[in-house]
């Protein structure tokens, strides 16, 4: 299992007076573990979205505030990749994440996520996000878009650097 929703639906649950006073919406994508298990009181709060081309999904994405990783596992801390973590800065979304989340994923960026506290769980810092001003949502969601930006110019750099370093070695030898 790589998600836990069911923790993820029991803090909901735990939080729903204020939940439903914020219309909070869980926006579920997948494939793997799917469908979870949505229990009947958050039947309007949970929806689940599967087998979404790439454009679709990263559409729908984009247009959250916040997304949560929802680890089955620390193991995505010691020594597995997420794609969530990826997809968060693809899509242009701060994460809901915890400091160590932070130094793990080195080139996140503290300002360009919902930082939990020592302790909080996920769904009440979401739950916080929800509280808060629209411009905050505006800037953390442009932060990430820098940083999307910046890696994409690296990224694209090194490349460059790669295939004229290969290109050099072939001429060398006498193959270009």
């Amino acid at each position: 299992m790589r998600r836990n929703y069911k923790t993820i639906f029991d803090h909901m649950l735990s939080t729903l007076p204020l939940l439903q006073r914020l219309n909070g919406t869980l926006r579920l994508t997948g494939y793997g573990d799917w469908p979870p298990e949505v229990p009947p009181a958050l039947s309007t709060h949970v929806y689940l979205h599967s087998h979404y081309m790439f454009p679709q999904y990263f559409s729908l994405l984009s247009q959250a505030m916040a997304m949560m990783p929802a680890f089955a596992t620390h193991k995505y801390f010691e020594d597995r990749a997420s794609s969530t973590i990826a997809t968060s800065v693809i899509a242009g979304v701060p994460l809901v994440a915890t400091r160590e989340l932070l130094s793990k994923y080195r080139y996140l960026e503290e300002d360009g996520a919902w930082i939990q506290e020592e302790g909080e769980e996920e769904v009440v810092r979401w739950l916080k996000v929800m509280e808060m001003d629209k411009r905050e949502w505006v800037r953390r969601k442009e932060k990430v878009k820098a940083l999307r930006k910046r890696l994409i110019k690296e990224n694209l750099e090194n490349m460059g650097d790669t295939l004229a370093d290969v290109r050099y070695r072939l001429e060398r030898r006498g193959w270009l």
